[in-house]
Order: C-alpha cells, then sequence, then structure tokens
C-alpha cells in the first residue's frame, strides 16, 4: 500500500523522485517510506509513475501512468481516497493495466488515458512514438488489441479522446511536425479509425512562454472539455526536462480550430 498526502503544483511531466517525494503531473505527493513491512507501505522509488491520468468508477480511483522503466506496458494502481494507493492492480501480463504481450508496441509506453465508451473500457496510449487504442471489459484490464498496430503511420504521442455533444468522436495530441505540434482528428464512433480528412493542425509553439527551451518547439498532452458553448483546451509547452515546462489554456466557441482561430490572446499559462 502506497500512503499519499497532496502537497502542492508542480509542473514537471517527467516523474522524480527526490527525498521521498514522488511527483505526478501537476500534483506533488510526499511518500511515506517509514512503517513496518507488513504494512504493505512502499517507497516512491519501488513503483514510480509519470504521466499519471486518473479515471473515477463507483467509488475506485484508477491511477494510469508512464513506468519505470517503460519497454512492459502500462501499469494502473487503485484508491478509495486518493490517499492510500495499491500498486501493480492490473488485470494483464505482470499485473500491468496493459501489456506489450496484448498489444501495439516494444518500448516507450507513454501517457495513457483511459474512457469508458458503452459497455467497454478504452485506452488510448502511446508507443514506439505512436499512438494506440486498446480495450478492455474492466478498468484494471487486461487492455488488448485484436490487431497490434497503431492508429497512424506517422509519429504522435499523447492522444486524448472527446466525445462532443453531436456525437462526434474526436481526438486530440501531439504530432511530429518540426516539432511537438497539437493536431485534431475525428474518429469513427466506433474507435476503429481515424478520419484522415478532418486532421487539422491546430497550433504550434508561438508564444514567448512557450519557447523558453532554445531550439525546442513542443506543445503536447493536449485534453479538451466543453463548458457551456466554449471548449477549453490545455496542454503543456517547452521541454520535459526544463523547468520551464508549463502548462498552457486555449479556450474557443468551437473545437475544429485553425491557426487563425486561436488568437494569440486565448492561449496563456494556466500554471507555471
Amino acid at each position: 500500500m502506497i500512503t499519499l498526502e497532496q502537497s502542492k503544483y508542480a509542473t514537471l511531466r517527467k516523474m522524480l523522485v527526490v527525498a521521498g517525494v514522488v511527483v505526478f503531473t501537476g500534483v506533488t505527493f510526499p511518500v511515506s517510506a517509514e512503517g513496518p513491512k507488513s504494512t504493505g507501505l512502499v517507497t516512491a522509488a519501488e513503483h514510480p509513475l509519470a504521466d499519471p491520468f486518473i479515471y473515477h468508477e463507483n467509488g475506485v480511483y484508477y491511477a494510469y501512468g508512464t513506468a519505470v522503466p517503460d519497454s512492459e506496458g502500462i501499469p494502473v494502481m487503485t484508491s478509495s481516497d486518493l490517499v492510500h494507493w495499491r500498486p501493480k492492480a492490473g488485470k494483464a501480463k505482470g499485473a500491468l493495466a496493459l501489456s506489450k504481450a496484448d498489444s501495439f508496441g516494444s518500448k516507450w509506453f507513454w501517457s495513457p488515458y483511459v474512457y469508458k465508451d458503452g459497455n467497454r473500457y478504452v485506452m488510448s496510449y502511446s508507443a514506439n512514438e505512436r499512438i494506440a487504442l486498446a480495450f478492455a471489459d474492466t478498468p484494471l484490464g487486461p487492455f488488448r488489441q485484436t490487431e497490434k498496430k497503431p492508429l497512424f503511420d506517422f509519429g504522435a504521442i499523447s492522444g486524448t479522446l472527446f466525445w462532443d455533444e453531436d456525437g462526434r468522436v474526436w481526438m486530440f495530441m501531439a504530432k511530429f511536425d518540426r516539432g511537438n505540434v497539437v493536431y485534431q482528428v475525428e474518429l469513427e464512433k466506433d474507435l476503429s479509425a481515424a478520419k484522415p480528412e478532418t486532421m487539422r493542425r491546430l497550433f504550434g509553439a508561438t508564444e514567448p512562454w512557450e519557447l523558453r527551451f532554445p531550439g525546442e518547439f513542443v506543445t503536447e498532452a493536449p485534453s479538451i472539455n466543453r463548458i457551456g458553448d466554449v471548449y477549453v483546451l490545455t496542454y503543456t509547452a517547452n521541454n520535459y526536462k526544463d523547468q520551464d515546462y508549463a502548462l498552457g489554456m486555449a479556450t474557443a466557441k468551437s473545437h475544429s480550430w485553425s491557426l487563425d482561430e486561436v488568437p494569440r490572446q486565448s492561449r496563456h499559462v494556466a500554471l507555471w
């Protein structure tokens, strides 16, 4: 059992373990490493988790993320209170939620996102710097693919899903396009494939606060929500290795944004 107590916000995407503190995306949790072995308490270094995503259902929180090392699949931890966490809770090989034995990829299993779609659960994840979708009957997995393949034939990471009120399903991603650039594409309603004609480049790093790491052009981890008639897209900018890796926010009246439809004033730092 891992005991976590929420502390403060942070801006690094990758997990760091320093003096018994585990850093999640956007939130820092101090982890106790004391107590008798019989309690099942573990140290942060034993179960590091980067790029975390939390899914909640029926009183249970499921935390997915990038494992360290990241070559076997996607782990999951469970909690009933966001304080006490049970690691290695998955039903796939190695107690993972998704194993490379069941899905596309041989390395670099990053940035998972989990959603409920009807009676099934879908995980969007990155492996070998490609985005793939896998499916399961429970949030613990095992998430599998009938055919082991990525969703696209180009390099991209951080693919998030969004079901709009009109029933259409969209993916937002960081595509490799002379840097990490935010793109969107509509998917088939059964999530079997993307609709290539709907692929659109939204924006890359152009704002001064997005260009703090010399020679790097990075906008990634896009995630969209609708509040009334306004679409709010959060994303990160700069290199994750740099202290200026920060969370940004853009707003628009339509999710089908283009470069012209995302005015400079709508994009700003949400969390440094």
